[in-house]
């Protein structure tokens, strides 16, 4: 697969007419009827998230190296005093820092927290996307 400079898979960017970049990926609730196939910038980058998080390393046959062990982490018992939480904040920035170069994220910006009752966890992720310096943040149920 074609790299930048960086050393990332090439991104589906664009260039607007003033020149600002535009980020933009397949939408996940894309419906012929109702929902665009395409978003751009912040919901973009949210999709790379969220793909990102699902996909467990070793899945994808010719990008064998991309995902996160969320998946797998997902399936340890969950109770609040385990550090499976940790385990996961800790995989999350790991994933995104090596494969969504487009934002920045740190450690102190991913919470997640077990909720045993309904057997998920709750996961919030503030970044800020570089190109732009807006804040955002990401909010997910993660759900054995």
């Amino acid at each position: 697969m074609p790299t930048n400079s960086s050393n990332y898979p090439l991104q589906a960017v664009t260039a607007n007419s003033q020149n600002n970049v535009v980020y933009l990926d397949v939408n996940l609730s894309y419906r012929e009827d109702t929902n665009p196939l395409t978003v751009a910038n912040d919901a973009a980058i949210r999709v790379k998230i969220i793909n990102l998080l699902y996909t467990s390393i070793g899945s994808r046959p010719f990008e064998p190296e991309f995902g996160s062990i969320v998946p797998t982490l997902i399936f340890s018992n969950i109770n609040p005093n385990s550090k499976t939480a940790f385990k996961m904040e800790s995989a999350i920035y790991t994933a995104i820092n090596r494969w969504i170069p487009e934002i920045t994220v740190t450690i102190a910006g991913i919470i997640v927290t077990p909720i045993p009752a309904q057997t998920c966890y709750f996961i919030s992720i503030n970044y800020t996307i570089i190109s732009t310096g807006v804040p955002s943040n990401l909010s997910l149920r993660y759900t054995q």
